[in-house]
C-alpha cells in the first residue's frame, strides 16, 4: 500500500505541477505519429521538399511547412497544451546518401524537470520510433 501511495503521489505531483499527461498527450500525437491526419498533410506537403537529398533540403523550409501544418491542424492542436507545441521543431540530418525523408526527425523541447524522465537516450529511442512510424505512414 505505501508503495503505491508513493506512486500515486508522485504521479499526481507530476500532473498537477509539471504538466506530465500533457506532455505525454503531445509525444503520443507527433514522436508516436498518433494524430493520422496532421501526419497526411504534413506528409503531402514535405514530400516536394523532402524528396530530395538531405544535404539540399533547406531546414527552414521544412520547419515553415511544420509550423503550417501545425496552425492549420485546429482540430488536433486546441486540446493540447499551447506552450507544449510551440516546443516542436525539427532536425535534419545532412547527408549526402540520405533523402530527406530518411533524415527527417520532429523534436520537442521538454521543459525541466521533466526532461530528466525524458532525457537523452530516451528522446533518441523516440526519435528511432518516430522515424519508423512515419515509415509506416
Amino acid at each position: 500500500d505505501a508503495v503505491r501511495y508513493s506512486n500515486q503521489s508522485v504521479l499526481q505531483l507530476l500532473n498537477d505541477k509539471f504538466k506530465f499527461d500533457e506532455v505525454m498527450s503531445v509525444v503520443k500525437a507527433f514522436f508516436l505519429v498518433g494524430s493520422g491526419n496532421f501526419f497526411e498533410v504534413l506528409i503531402q506537403r514535405l514530400d516536394p521538399i523532402l524528396s530530395r537529398m538531405s544535404n539540399h533540403v533547406m531546414l527552414s523550409s521544412v520547419r515553415d511547412q511544420l509550423k503550417s501544418t501545425l496552425l492549420d491542424s485546429t482540430s488536433l492542436t486546441k486540446h493540447l497544451n499551447t506552450d507544449l507545441l510551440q516546443g516542436l521543431d525539427c532536425e535534419m540530418e545532412k547527408d549526402d546518401r540520405l533523402i530527406g525523408w530518411d533524415a527527417f526527425v520532429i523534436t520537442m523541447a521538454i521543459p525541466p524537470p521533466l526532461n530528466n524522465i525524458f532525457d537523452t537516450p530516451a528522446m533518441r529511442q523516440y526519435r528511432q520510433l518516430f522515424k519508423l512510424m512515419l515509415t509506416v505512414k
